[in-house]
C-alpha cells in the first residue's frame, strides 16, 4: 500500500477513533476527569515541546561543533517533538503514541526503521541504498 493511501486512511480514522475515544474514557472517568486529563497532557506535551526544543539544538550544535554529523540527533529530536506534538493534540489515541514516542528504546527503534532503507539526493542524482546498523562490543 501506497504511503500516500494510508495517510489518508489514516486521517480519515483517527478522528473517529478518537471521538469513540472521548466517549469511552468520559463514560469510564466522567466528564470532569476526562477533560481535566486532557488539559493535562496538553500542558505536558507543550512543556516537553518548550524545553526539549531547546535541548535539540543544543545537542546538534555541538555534534556540529565536534565535527560530528548530527543526522541521528536531528531525526530522533524531530521524534522527540511529533511526541510533544500529539501531546497538545486532543485524543487518547495520539496521546499514547505521544508517550510512546518519549521512551528513548522505542523512540530509537522507530528512527532505526525509518532510516533502514533511505535515499539519499548527491548532485541531483538519487542514490539509493540500506542501512544496517551493527553493535560492536569493544
Amino acid at each position: 500500500m501506497r504511503i500516500s493511501k494510508l495517510f489518508k486512511i489514516i486521517l480519515f480514522l483517527l478522528p473517529l477513533l478518537e471521538i469513540a475515544g472521548f466517549i469511552i474514557v468520559g463514560d469510564w472517568l466522567g466528564v470532569f476527569p476526562t477533560l481535566l486529563l486532557i488539559i493535562i497532557t496538553t500542558i505536558a506535551g507543550l512543556v516537553i515541546l518548550r524545553t526539549q526544543g531547546f535541548m535539540i539544538l543544543i545537542q546538534v550544535q555541538r555534534r556540529m561543533q565536534a565535527g560530528e554529523h548530527p543526522a541521528v540527533d536531528v531525526f530522533g529530536g524531530a521524534l522527540l517533538m511529533l511526541g510533544g506534538l500529539l501531546l497538545v493534540l486532543p485524543g487518547f489515541i495520539t496521546d499514547i503514541v505521544g508517550l510512546l514516542l518519549l521512551i528513548p528504546r522505542i523512540r530509537s527503534l522507530v528512527l532505526s526503521l525509518l532510516i533502514r532503507k533511505g535515499t539519499v539526493v548527491q548532485n541531483g542524482r538519487v542514490i539509493e541504498g540500506e542501512f544496517h546498523r551493527e553493535n560492536h562490543k569493544k
